[in-house]
């Protein structure tokens, strides 16, 4: 039997939701100048896509918005139907009800340092359009953003603090 909290809740989304910033931090700090100086990428974005997209799960349970409120505001931005799918298919090898793309790839192209030293880039197609990851990234994060700041989330109690 575990203990009655766990530190990945006891905040409730905001546990998650700062989860999302951390992935995102880890994600931009592989790049330079739209090039990649990390091999960490590829685990740091699958990472992202799926801490990001289930905040979801946290924002209905412990912010104050419906489910068919959130999913609504999902199904309205596209880097979020992105993810949605990366984090689905990263998880079950496959999706069955895709948002843009089941069949969505991440990939590597090289694209050399202006002095030409080597290098490497990642990119991401979904659907028809070949998109920047680290944009997704950055989009993903703008859409959370947005509902923190003006859906007027339930802010969780914290246990630690003094009263």
């Amino acid at each position: 039997m575990g203990l009655p909290w766990s530190i990945e809740k006891i905040l409730g989304w905001r546990s998650r939701y700062e989860a999302v910033q951390r992935w995102a931090t880890r994600c931009e700090k592989c790049y330079s100048d739209d090039r990649c100086v990390s091999g960490d990428f590829e685990d740091f974005f699958l990472a992202f896509m799926v801490v990001c997209y289930h905040l979801r799960d946290f924002v209905i349970e412990t912010g104050g918005l419906r489910a068919d409120e959130i999913d609504r505001l999902i199904q309205d931005n596209e880097a979020m139907r992105i993810c949605r799918d990366v984090c689905n298919r990263s998880k079950h090898h496959s999706i069955s009800k895709a948002s843009i793309d089941d069949l969505w790839s991440l990939g590597r192209e090289y694209r050399p340092w202006p002095d030409g030293t080597p290098a490497i880039a990642h990119f991401l197609v979904a659907g028809s359009e070949k998109h920047e990851p680290l944009d997704v990234v950055r989009e993903c994060q703008r859409f959370w953003d947005g509902p923190v700041a003006s859906a007027g989330l339930t802010e969780p109690s914290n246990p630690f603090a003094r009263h």
